[in-house]
């Protein structure tokens, strides 16, 4: 049995059955809304794909020497804007987000983020005046949170990962303080529950984004795993601040982040924002993409747009 990621496509291509019409000449919804699942899934089989390749080629000790980062970059553009999602695995990886320069956080889900690392802060048992400071960047800073110097390699870099998240403060103060350079912080309460209202968040995310690429920012939009309050804000960003069409942005996330929007109601709040359109936007390599943000969808990590 092949893996899925090395499943085929489905068989019948979006651009193969016409979509549906009304007298306006708007796309049904429940027809775009198809449309657009069978979208994701296809760029979802392409990522995971790719994914698996890149594993294989890793060898054992660049596995072993780096720290996890696994957030995928979605749009960069030339004036130094990035726009990034990843996990709250990913928020938490110090030395990745340094390296990447990552200096602003929408955090979809402040308060399950605070719940999820509370537990590490009552069995390490530090004082929360440690949280705070560079140190934790440091190789020392990780050795010292092994409290048993005999502990093996691969245990004493799960307990430094376990360190950080008892340490972690979700504000744009333990980022500055931690990271050593200015960063820029929201929270949002999202839940990721089939009838919780993500789009009440949109108009405060949107805002945010803005600003960061005013300031020309390098963002992580995050939630616990990276699918769908945080592709749900970047979606509604895109279509609502750079003037992509859904199809268009959902084709442009999923292409980089895989599958993402399985929570059908988060798809269909954005399907009733920002639905009104044609489908000329739901392949990933289509010309209005390319015409209207100059993306090019083969090189994943090489997005350059203009303003």
């Amino acid at each position: 049995l092949k893996p899925f990621w090395l499943k085929a496509a489905p068989s019948v291509a979006m651009t193969q059955a016409p979509p549906f019409q009304d007298e306006t000449g708007i796309i049904a919804r429940p027809d775009l809304q198809a449309q657009l699942t069978e979208l994701i899934l296809r760029n979802g089989q392409r990522r995971e794909k790719e994914r698996y390749d890149q594993l294989t080629e890793k060898s054992k000790e660049e596995e072993d020497s780096t720290e996890p980062f696994a957030a995928d970059l979605v749009l960069r553009e030339e004036d130094g804007f990035e726009l990034w999602i990843g996990s709250l695995e990913d928020a938490l990886s110090l030395r990745g987000l340094s390296e990447e320069g990552v200096n602003a956080f929408l955090n979809c889900a402040q308060e399950e983020c605070e719940r999820e690392c509370a537990a590490y802060r009552v069995c390490r048992g530090r004082s929360r005046c440690h949280a705070r400071g560079p140190s934790a960047m440091h190789d020392a800073f990780l050795a010292a949170a092994t409290e048993d110097a005999g502990r093996d390699a691969e245990e004493e870099k799960a307990l430094s990962r376990e360190q950080v998240r008892a340490l972690a403060i979700f504000d744009g103060d333990w980022y500055a303080s931690m990271l050593g350079y200015d960063t820029a912080y929201l929270g949002l309460d999202g839940i990721d529950e089939p009838d919780y209202p993500m789009a009440s968040h949109f108009p405060q995310a949107v805002a945010f984004l803005e600003r960061c690429r005013a300031e020309r920012r390098k963002v992580l939009v995050h939630c616990i795993m990276g699918v769908n309050r945080s592709a749900a804000v970047i979606v509604a960003f895109l279509c609502s601040g750079l003037g992509m069409s859904l199809g268009e942005a959902v084709a442009l996330v999923s292409r980089h982040r895989g599958l993402v929007l399985s929570n059908a109601s988060f798809l269909d709040q954005l399907v009733d924002l920002y639905g009104q359109e044609d489908s000329s936007g739901l392949e990933a390599g289509s010309t209005a993409i390319q015409r209207k943000s100059r993306l090019v969808a083969d090189l994943p990590m090489e997005l350059v747009v203009q303003r």
